[in-house]
């Protein structure tokens, strides 16, 4: 029980911590300076093109971390993942708020899809 919940903490770590490492980034590249705080297409498509990739990455570590049922714990995360972007949108307003919907879903799908990179279908 202790190393699965280990293996989902790990996972959600590396995730955000490759979410934190490309944000700069992708502000620097898809936000124009002239117009601070309005968010653009780009900007928006980047973001959860690396949230998407950071998810894949999060399933991976937590399937490699978990013990046996594998699964349950890859499942157990991606479910938190999706509640706490849907916790987000209450508490930001600075995205659009159909993004939040959005990058749940999308993140929770790249956690699923790491586990199938790792165990198959």
């Amino acid at each position: 029980m202790v190393k699965g919940a280990l293996a989902i903490v790990a996972g959600y770590v590396g995730m955000v911590a490759i979410v934190v490492a490309t944000q700069p980034i992708i502000v620097r590249l898809f936000l124009p300076e002239a117009a601070p705080g309005r968010l653009t297409r780009s900007y928006l498509a980047a973001n959860l093109s690396c949230a998407f990739v950071a998810a894949v990455v999060a399933g991976v570590v937590c399937v490699k971390l978990a013990p046996e049922p594998r699964a349950r714990y890859v499942g157990v995360l991606a479910v938190l993942v999706l509640l706490l972007s849907l916790l987000s949108a209450v508490t930001d307003r600075e995205h659009p708020f159909w993004y939040f919907g959005v990058i749940g879903v999308l993140a929770a799908a790249g956690i699923l899809v790491g586990r199938v990179v790792v165990d198959g279908w």
